[in-house]
């Protein structure tokens, strides 16, 4: 699994609209198993994005 404190998130994930997408195995095991594109967490993104939060830096 991704480890954030070792591993550089860009060589693993990228965004797709609000969608996270693993970039390598490390990164769609992260996804999968975090629920990273659960329903409810795009529509927080969705949300985020109206005020301006969403994408991150």
């Amino acid at each position: 699994m991704f480890n954030p404190r070792r591993d550089v998130w860009s060589e693993h994930f990228k965004w797709d609209e609000h969608a996270i997408i693993g970039k390598t195995t490390k990164g769609r095991a992260t996804v999968d198993a975090l629920l990273l594109n659960h329903h409810r967490r795009l529509k927080i993104r969705q949300a985020e994005q109206m005020f301006g939060l969403f994408p991150p830096e």
